[in-house]
């Protein structure tokens, strides 16, 4: 996460839990068959009709990310579930904060096991949330077209 700022003060872990479940599911990623290029397509979900869904504590992470690529579109309209401010020329400009459903999601197909895949990694964010005491909100990221 070098060089990105996600709102946290020196000292404050809040979010640390989650970038270590992220980190691990990007260890497990790196060298298997669903390989990211890069493209920007994937952040299209509504092309393939998927609805992108996050935890509160992965909107609330997001939102921390700064600057947005688009500044008309704060944190606010993250945690409301409106837009994502960080798609700019097709790329997204929020790539260390993304939250599991982006992480799990591949442009073409991701290989075998990706459906056993992203359900183990959703049970261990549910489960990040029981064992943090935070509340499971799961809903709509992005607005639902």
């Amino acid at each position: 996460m070098s060089g990105t700022n996600y709102g946290a003060e020196p000292g404050n872990d809040r979010f640390r839990p989650l970038v270590e479940l992220y980190a691990a599911l990007d260890r497990e990623l790196s060298g298997t068959a669903p390989v990211c290029a890069g493209c920007g397509r994937c952040c299209h979900f509504e092309t393939a009709s998927h609805i992108l869904y996050a935890s509160r504590l992965e909107r609330e992470f997001f939102a921390a990310a700064t600057p947005p690529a688009d500044p008309d579109a704060g944190p606010e309209a993250i945690l409301a579930g409106r837009r994502c401010p960080f798609q700019k020329g097709g790329r997204c400009h929020a790539r260390e904060a993304r939250v599991l459903g982006c992480r799990l999601y591949f442009c073409g197909n991701g290989g075998e096991g990706v459906d056993e895949l992203a359900e183990r990694w959703h049970n261990r964010l549910k489960r990040l949330h029981d064992d943090l005491g935070a509340e499971w909100d799961y809903r709509p990221l992005l607005p639902v077209q």
